[in-house]
C-alpha cells in the first residue's frame, strides 16, 4: 500500500497573513487612524514591507515546503474613497497573484481581515445603513477581477474576535463597549457573508 492518493483539499500547507499586519503603509483604513491616535503600543508603519517584498517572501515560503498562501486583500487600498477604485492597487494584487503562481502557491483569499476603509468607518462601519451593500460592491469588484484565479475564499477572518475586541471590549476600532451593538454587527456580518 505504498500508493499515495492525491487530494488537493488536504495537500495545502502554508501560512497566513493580514494585509494591514504585513504590507505596511495601509493608511486608508480605520486601524491606521486608531494607531495614529496612540491606541496601540506599536503602530504598523511599514510593517515588514511585504507590499514590496512579496516575491521574495513567496519564494522563501515555497522553499519551506508551503503549497498555499492565505492572505487578505486590503479593501481600503482597492477603494480608498467610496466608489473610487484604485487601478494601481488592483495591478499590485495582480502582481501578487502572478508571484504566487510563479512559485506554485495556491492563493487562499480573505476579503475582510479586521480592517475597514476609513470612509466606511466614518459612515458608521458595520453599524451604518447600507454597510452590507457597500461590502458587497467591494466583493463583486474583487470577484470580477480575481474570480478565475482563486478557488478558496474566506469572507471574514475571525468575525467573533472582531466583534469581541471592537464592539464588546472596545480594544480595537471602533472602540465600542456595547453588547447590543455587538449583536447588530454580528447580524450584519452574517448578512454580508451570505
Amino acid at each position: 500500500m505504498d500508493k499515495k492518493v492525491a487530494c488537493p483539499h488536504f495537500s495545502l500547507w502554508g501560512a497566513a497573513t493580514s494585509a494591514h499586519q504585513v504590507e505596511g503603509g495601509n493608511q486608508w483604513n480605520d486601524w491606521w487612524a486608531w494607531e495614529k491616535a496612540g491606541k496601540v503600543a506599536e503602530a504598523s508603519g511599514p510593517a515588514c514591507d511585504h507590499y514590496h517584498r512579496f516575491r521574495e517572501d513567496f519564494r522563501l515560503a515555497r522553499s519551506l515546503g508551503h503549497t498555499a498562501h492565505r492572505f487578505s486583500l486590503e479593501w481600503s487600498r482597492l477603494e480608498p474613497d467610496e466608489g473610487q477604485w484604485s487601478e494601481e492597487a488592483f495591478r499590485h494584487y495582480d502582481e501578487v497573484f502572478d508571484a504566487l503562481a510563479s512559485v506554485g502557491l495556491e492563493p487562499v483569499v480573505t476579503l475582510h481581515h479586521f480592517t475597514n476603509p476609513a470612509w466606511f468607518a466614518k459612515q458608521g462601519g458595520w453599524l451604518a445603513p447600507q454597510a452590507v451593500e457597500k461590502f458587497a460592491a467591494y466583493v463583486r469588484r474583487v470577484a470580477e477581477r480575481y474570480g478565475r484565479r482563486v478557488r478558496f475564499w474566506i469572507t471574514f477572518n475571525e468575525p467573533l474576535i472582531y466583534i469581541y475586541q471592537g464592539f464588546l471590549l472596545g480594544r480595537w476600532p471602533p472602540g465600542e463597549e456595547s453588547v447590543e451593538k455587538g449583536f447588530r454587527v454580528l447580524r450584519e456580518l452574517v448578512r454580508a457573508h451570505i
